[in-house]
């Protein structure tokens, strides 16, 4: 979800939580095991929370490489893969690479590599927690967080918590589709840099699979609280199918392909107006709730629309 034309959310996030944590008072724990730095500590960066390289990462079974020509760290599991330097962070998952997005880049402190553990963590598979009254950052490698979980700094809930990064998920998927299907006219839809393209195809799979995704994002069954958010993935499915219903339209020849495309461009206006107001919605979401979610916040907000 990337701000643009409004307050950056991001920003005002940061403003909610401005408070500074020392690194020595954040801890870390893998399966509610303490995870002990021996020098450089966690630290908190505009609401983020960063911890060294080796220790969190190890303890999640990822074997961990240097490469010094390049000063790139890569870090690979059974199903994951983290590649990082101070000028790119990606994760591989399914022979599928995605930047991390939302300015999140490790960072040197001390000589040493720091990497945002809510990111890698969430997806290696792990549940996130975060204590505000002990800066405590709880992993848990078999979905064992707490069902009573609550948000110590306000009144959101882990089933909001949940709903917003599962529905969050879905949006994602349809970027998942776009790119390894090299999905020209989606990309196009999604404006990454595609709008000149001259290329309009989209196999059936792909349209089957853009539609099914939708109508589980339809299909969501959202808690009460996020009765102001819900309504925008719902209007996002609807707008993913009557893409699709375009392409589909092209595909049996009644309409041109410049019809099409101009019809599409319309979509994408209109996705983007609905982006736009929906980060809005959220940041009210966050102060009413006074909640700040790592993993969904600021710049992913538009950009799970765009």
């Amino acid at each position: 979800m990337k701000t643009k034309h409004i307050l950056p959310l991001g920003a005002a996030l940061a403003m909610l939580f401005a408070g500074s944590v020392h690194a020595a008072d954040v801890k870390v724990f893998v399966d509610g095991e303490q995870i002990i730095f021996p020098d450089v500590q966690p630290t908190i960066i505009e609401s983020r929370t960063y911890v060294p390289l080796r220790g969190v990462f190890e303890k999640l079974g990822y074997n961990i490489e240097w490469d010094d020509s390049t000063k790139t760290a890569a870090l690979t599991n059974e199903k994951t893969a983290v590649y990082a330097n101070v000028n790119d962070l990606r994760i591989e998952t399914d022979s599928y690479r995605r930047a991390v997005g939302n300015g999140l880049y490790p960072i040197i402190i001390d000589g040493r590599m720091m990497l945002p553990v809510r990111a890698i963590s969430e997806a290696s598979g792990c549940d996130v927690t975060w204590d505000a009254n002990t800066h405590s950052v709880g992993i848990f490698t078999e979905s064992e967080a707490p069902s009573d979980f609550t948000n110590p700094q306000g009144s959101g809930t882990k089933t909001e918590e949940d709903y917003i990064n599962g529905a969050y998920a879905l949006c994602d998927e349809i970027k998942h589709i776009a790119a390894k299907g090299n999905n020209a006219a989606l990309l196009r839809f999604l404006g990454r840099g595609y709008e000149n393209t001259k290329n309009f195809e989209i196999t059936t799979t792909n349209s089957a699979l853009i539609r099914e995704t939708a109508n589980k994002l339809y299909a969501m069954d959202p808690p009460p609280a996020t009765a102001d958010i819900q309504p925008f993935f719902k209007q996002y499915a609807d707008i993913l199918c009557r893409f699709v219903s375009i392409t589909e339209t092209y595909s049996r020849e009644e309409c041109t392909k410049d019809e099409a495309i101009a019809q599409i461009d319309a979509l994408k206006e209109e996705k983007d107006e609905l982006a736009m107001l929906f980060s809005v919605a959220l940041n009210d979401y966050f102060k009413e709730k006074n909640v700040f979610y790592e993993g969904v916040y600021g710049d992913y907000v538009l950009d799970m629309m765009k």
